[in-house]
């Protein structure tokens, strides 16, 4: 952009001063160069002295039309070298900062690389002190592993020997538990058919406890049964009676129906208490007969028990020798 051209001039080459030097008879009332008015006489230096002036005006302002161009020149190219000072500022910057950035990434590196090493080393240690320690493991398993075969063969040599003590002991021992089996055998076996005998005697008692209450239950509801009719025949006559009577004998019959009621209720409360009582006794009859089938139950289960017991004591003793 050319700044704008001023146009000044030197005060030596001014039109009116060259005016003012013209003879002041002359009175120019124009308003242009061309309109002054011309001496005859000085007509032709007068001519010659304003084309040179207009030639001097013209090379003057040619001149800092050229000297505008050079400063807008000058300053286009302080802008461009400014601005290629700042780009090149800008690019040692970014060259400073992708510097430093790779010099911390190289550091960073460093540093991963360090570690990683430090870390190889450690496992390098740990795993040649694992297999030190696998190694001595090894040897004190191969020594206890040598004292334990010394060790079972010693055992073995000393097992054998009782063994052949106690096969002869158990033989003998296997005898005789055969015929304590056998015995205790046949003694389980009656025991058995006894304690069946006496849970069937039991079971025969019990069914015919049963019948005896179920009879007396039936003797005793007739006996209710006949009481209440005899007491409704009663009261049936009574009410008979009252109807024949005449009115003044009416409270003593009343009186009298009131007593023999109180005899009939009297007897069926009798017999409710008879029967309760009755029921009573079968009841504790009968849990007496289980009490006592339950522990004959028990004591034939605790000889089975003892019984299998005595075997496995014999089978795993038997298995020890082997």
């Amino acid at each position: 952009m050319v700044p704008p051209v001023t146009r000044s001039m030197s005060d030596t080459s001014s039109i009116w001063e060259l005016q003012s030097t013209a003879p002041q008879t002359t009175v120019w009332e124009g308003s242009s160069v061309w309109d002054l008015p011309i001496d005859t006489a000085a007509q032709g230096p007068a001519l010659e002295q304003l084309q040179q002036l207009e030639t001097a005006k013209v090379a003057k302002l040619e001149q800092e039309r050229r000297e505008a161009e050079l400063r807008a020149k000058r300053e286009d190219d302080e802008r461009k070298r400014q601005e290629e000072l700042r780009r090149q500022q800008e690019e040692l910057i970014r060259r400073q900062e992708e510097e430093r950035k790779r010099r911390e990434e190289e550091e960073l590196a460093r540093r991963k690389q360090e570690e990683a090493l430090r870390r190889q080393r450690e496992q390098e240690i740990a795993l040649r002190r694992q297999r030190e320690e696998e190694e001595r493991q090894q040897q004190e398993e191969a020594l206890r592993r040598l004292e334990e075969r010394r060790r079972e063969e010693e055992e073995r040599r000393q097992r054998e020997e009782l063994l052949r003590k106690q096969e002869e002991e158990a033989a003998k021992w296997a005898r005789e538990e055969e015929a304590k089996r056998q015995v205790e055998e046949n003694r389980l076996r009656v025991e058995e058919e006894a304690a069946q005998q006496r849970q069937e005697e039991e079971e025969r008692k019990r069914k015919e406890l049963e019948l005896q209450r179920q009879k007396e239950i039936m003797r005793l509801r007739q006996q209710q049964q006949e009481a209440l009719r005899r007491l409704q025949q009663q009261q049936q006559q009574q009410q008979l009676a009252q109807m024949k009577l005449p009115s003044s004998s009416t409270w003593g019959q009343q009186s009298s129906s009131r007593v023999c009621q109180s005899q009939a209720t009297l007897s069926l409360a009798e017999i409710q208490k008879l029967e309760e009582e009755r029921e009573k006794q079968l009841r504790e009859e009968q849990r007496r007969q289980q009490r006592e089938l339950m522990k004959a139950l028990q004591q034939q289960q605790q000889q089975q028990q003892q019984k299998l017991s005595g075997w496995g004591n014999v089978a795993k003793s038997a298995g020890t020798t082997k």
